[in-house]
């Protein structure tokens, strides 16, 4: 896959014509593939459009795929070019016309989105707009639901919220999944009989409700089944922060400083402050006896 980093003020046209998918494309869920799905079956290289960094202000530090997930996904889903958008003061200025004409001049020809993308100065363009310049073919994918509700990438930032990750993963096609490297953390776990991995993150991935989740551990390309703490962990030491500590089972040896992959599988109960070590370790106990019954339902490669 090319990768373009630009804000389209650099000469640039690709030798081929271009099928374009359109959007800021967080999540990757169900109703991007569509768009990419749909650009396949158009039968030229698919390009992907999109920004180094979400237009909308508030949501800069809550992503749902960082733009390192995003190249690898899409890669992996057949993406001859990804043409990614600095957001800066000229970019952020464009009319939709000019907006258009950049694309164009980048070679592309047919332009795939959904129908409530925006884009241009004000978000003042719409599908309607790119239908009305007829330099391209335009395919505009209906907006995808599940359960009667709207695919998007703020209905799967809700759900997070609320620690529903099963929905999620039904809306992304796959689980929720957060990157970093083990760290030091509480150190408390080995004492308890749970010892856990501290998951530092590398980059700003949206985290979901704090809470006690079932987790698939991805570490060295192996996957373990696993129990996530996520939260202050007001028992044993009341943090500032959240912090994620997962139990992995099953695994021997030393995760310090290994690069690794959480995958969010289920839900358990909310974070709370327990009277005693004791009995915490008791409800310790309760979550993995809990999650090992649903372990067939939930841990799947």
């Amino acid at each position: 896959m090319i990768v373009i980093e630009t804000d389209f003020q650099q000469s640039f046209r690709y030798p081929t014509a271009l099928t374009a998918c359109l959007g800021y494309f967080d999540g990757l869920h169900i109703g991007h593939q569509a768009l990419i799905q749909t650009a396949k079956r158009l039968g030229q290289p698919i390009a992907v459009v999109t920004f180094d960094r979400n237009p909308k202000k508030s949501r800069s530090d809550q992503l749902l795929t960082p733009l390192s997930v995003k190249k690898e996904l899409l890669e992996s889903w057949g993406v001859d070019v990804l043409i990614i958008l600095q957001f800066n003061d000229y970019v952020e200025k464009l009319s939709p016309s000019a907006f258009l004409d950049h694309l164009f001049t980048f070679g592309i020809s047919s332009l795939v989105f959904g129908d409530d993308f925006r884009f241009g100065h004000h978000a003042l363009g719409d599908k309607d707009t790119i239908f009305k310049d007829a330099r391209f073919a335009s395919h505009l994918v209906t907006t995808q639901t599940y359960a009667t509700q709207k695919i998007s990438s703020s209905t799967l930032l809700n759900l997070l919220s609320l620690g529903h990750v099963e929905t999620v993963r039904q809306q992304l096609g796959r689980p929720y999944q957060v990157r970093g490297y083990v760290g030091h953390g509480l150190k408390k776990g080995t004492e308890l009989g749970y010892p856990t991995a501290n998951v530092v993150l590398e980059e700003p991935f949206y985290l979901p409700k704090n809470g006690v989740y079932m987790t698939r551990f991805w570490v060295d390309g192996t996957a373990y089944f696993s129990l996530a703490s996520l939260g202050y962990h007001p028992t044993v030491a009341n943090l500032s922060k959240p912090s994620l500590e997962v139990h992995v089972l099953d695994f021997q040896g030393n995760l310090y400083e290994k690069h690794v992959y959480v995958d969010f599988l289920g839900y358990l109960r909310e974070e709370q402050k327990f009277a005693s070590l004791a009995d915490l370790v008791r409800q310790m106990d309760q979550d993995k006896a809990t999650a090992l019954a649903r372990k067939k339902d939930v841990f799947t490669t």
